[in-house]
């Protein structure tokens, strides 16, 4: 059981990560576009149906990390609780 929760935070490691070198240049313009850089701001307007779509993938990349770090915890505590006497 613990095993397959270690594959599991694997896959969305992987998947998170992919996700997250796919999108790092928006990243980045938007972290340039809140510093008021005048040259990423015309960028972003040539740019901007994919800083629209950034919201989604965003939502995306943080919830694969955060169920990585969870699926980790989880099979850790999975293998605790199967060595607890039942009752």
């Amino acid at each position: 059981m613990d095993d397959g929760f270690l594959t599991v935070a694997s896959a969305c490691l992987c998947a998170g990560t992919a996700i997250l070198y796919e999108r790092i240049q928006i990243i980045y313009l938007e972290f340039a576009i809140l510093q008021k850089n005048p040259t990423a701001l015309q960028i972003a307007r040539e740019e901007m149906d994919d800083i629209q779509d950034q919201s989604k993938w965003q939502f995306a990349y943080i919830f694969l990390l955060w169920t990585t770090v969870f699926a980790v915890k989880w099979g850790y505590f999975a293998e605790m609780l199967s060595k607890v006497a039942r009752f």
